[in-house]
């Protein structure tokens, strides 16, 4: 049988579930199934061909009804984009671990005497080359939504009753791989009706916000036959898992052992080989029940008992295996056992011996940055500019609470004002600085202002900063009470971390500009606001 390979990436949120409106919260299935995606290709093969009746059509028929094989598409493995796999359910993986030990796996399937202190193994994975297992994650989210199921309420566009339900769904921007198996003929029929891509939508409310989905086909590579080179049966058994739900062609509801059922296995061997009969063994499975929603029917399709896809087992044989036995164990894998092979359903696959699971991708680390752009760079160092200035209302707040007043200013209760006061004049040197240093601007506004043994001068002369007069550092000997701060230690997170990240965008600290006019009015502001609520709450405590 040929391979072409079926991409699928989600455009949009995806609901795959069956129609149901029984419950309030819709779940999704975690993969697209072979049925979705045999629907979504004769949809776009009706459209393109146009056929009138397609049950009549006869080349539509060999296609859709019994020619091709559309096996699920799982999601795909971000690091090395493969295809994922359902873990077999005879895995189980140890409990805890110490250290960076690497996790073990144990194969229930391969071992008489399984250990103690493991779990069982579930999920999607894939299988790296030195046959370790990669676990892979699907994306969800999940939606809340309200219920306008009159026609009032639609025309209103809110619920009157209140209702709400809520959509689990697929998120966008995922990928998903399943294939096409049949005759390079028909595969060639199919490549030239849909084309190498197309758009589509799938599953529910497809025809609003969710389901859009691009599909690409791809040609795949062959599978080759199972050859005793590659595969050497263990104990005379040849493991082999489900890729997907086994359907069985009983359908009358009469109760079923998964070794009964997968028994079918070994009757199509011994139909086709001479030699000691084939059988199964080392059943790990769990059931499943099939239920798809038709909407060329509006109607759903009769519910049907299966095997999870995952079930594992062993097929055995007390005599040799040949090459014939692998060639005829490889198309029967590939063409699917059960019912509705024709849609993916019982697909199997072979199951190798595993190593263990394979580590996780370490993040890149901080001695290995990627380059930052000039615009970044600029951005962050405006970012990391203003979080020094944030600081100086910090440093303003520790200063203003250690404010002494001299004995020669005649009580506290005039300061409260002196402090707004001083507040008003840095505003209104701000503004008419004229292109003037800040600094020199409010120098000369004070030196305008204070006349020998006015009040404010006493005020200016005898209120201290660490034994620092305000007049000395506002008016005769304008100095940076500021300037000498610890700014990259102050900023609130680890020095070294702080620094490396100077370094990467190309801010050194001598960059920082204590004598700015940001700077200075953002300290003296916050100073002066600071010392005239001190100054009021002393004023309150002398009352």
């Amino acid at each position: 049988m040929n391979l072409l390979k079926v991409k699928i990436k989600t455009l949009s949120p995806v609901v795959l579930t069956t129609e149901s409106n029984t419950t309030v919260m819709t779940e999704t299935h975690d993969v697209i199934s072979g049925s979705v995606l045999r629907g979504v290709m004769a949809a776009k093969y009706i459209d393109v061909r146009k056929p009138g009746k397609a049950h009549e059509d006869e080349t539509f028929r060999r296609l859709f009804l019994g020619g091709l094989r559309f096996l699920d598409a799982n999601p795909v493995c971000k690091e090395n984009k493969l295809r994922s796999f359902t873990i077999p359910l005879s895995m189980q993986k140890e409990k805890a671990r110490e250290g960076d030990v690497p996790e073990k796996l144990e194969d229930l399937t391969r071992t008489k005497n399984p250990s103690k202190g493991f779990k069982s193994f579930r999920g999607y994975a894939v299988m790296t080359p030195d046959k370790r297992i990669k676990p892979v994650s699907v994306q969800k989210d999940i939606s809340m939504h309200m219920s306008r199921m009159s026609e009032i309420e639609r025309k209103l566009g809110h619920s009157r009753d209140g209702g709400i339900y809520n959509y689990e769904s697929l998120d966008a921007g995922q990928f998903f791989e399943g294939a096409v198996f049949g005759e390079e003929a028909d595969l060639s029929v199919l490549r030239e009706a849909l084309g190498q891509t197309f758009q589509c939508r799938i599953g529910r409310s497809k025809y609003t916000q969710y389901g859009l989905c691009s599909v690409e086909l791809e040609e795949g590579q062959t599978p080759a036959p199972l050859s005793s080179k590659e595969l050497e049966p263990e104990n005379g058994g040849v493991i082999l898992f489900l890729d997907s739900p086994f359907l069985f062609d009983d359908i009358s509801g009469e109760f079923m052992t998964a070794d009964s059922a997968l028994s079918v296995v070994a009757d199509k061997m011994n139909e086709r080989l001479d030699g000691s009969p084939f059988r199964v063994e080392n059943v790990f499975s769990a059931s499943a029940e099939i239920e798809n929603y038709v909407a060329v029917w509006g109607m759903k399709r009769p519910r049907q008992q299966a095997l999870a896809a995952g079930s594992v087992f062993a097929l055995v044989r007390d005599g040799e295996w040949t090459q014939e036995d692998f060639k005829a164990l490889s198309e029967l894998m590939y063409r699917g056992i059960g019912s509705r092979t024709q849609e993916g359903f019982g697909q199997l696959r072979h199951w190798p011996k595993v190593e263990g699971i394979a580590p996780k991708q370490t993040k890149k680390t901080a001695s290995d940055p990627k380059p930052v752009s000039p615009f970044v760079a600029d951005l962050a160092k405006r970012v990391l500019d203003g979080r020094f200035t944030g600081q100086l209302r910090v440093y303003a707040a520790e200063d203003a609470g250690k404010v002494k007043h001299d004995d020669k200013i005649d009580g506290i209760s005039g300061m409260q004002h002196f402090f707004s006061r001083l507040d008003h004049l840095l505003s209104v040197a701000a503004s008419e600085s004229a292109g003037q240093p800040l600094q020199k601007a409010f120098q000369s506004t004070l030196t305008k202002m204070v006349r020998p043994g006015s009040p404010p001068e006493k005020n200016l002369r005898y209120t201290k900063i660490n034994g620092r007069a305000l007049y000395d550092l506002l008016v005769e000997d304008p100095e940076l009470p500021y300037r000498n701060r610890a700014w990259v230690k102050d900023l609130g997170v680890p020095e070294e971390k702080a620094r490396a990240f100077m370094d990467r965008i190309g801010f050194r600290e001598k960059d920082i500009d204590p004598g700015s006019d940001n700077y200075f009015y953002e300290y003296w502001h916050w100073f002066f606001r600071f010392a005239r609520k001190r100054a009021a709450a002393n004023t309150k405590g002398a009352k």
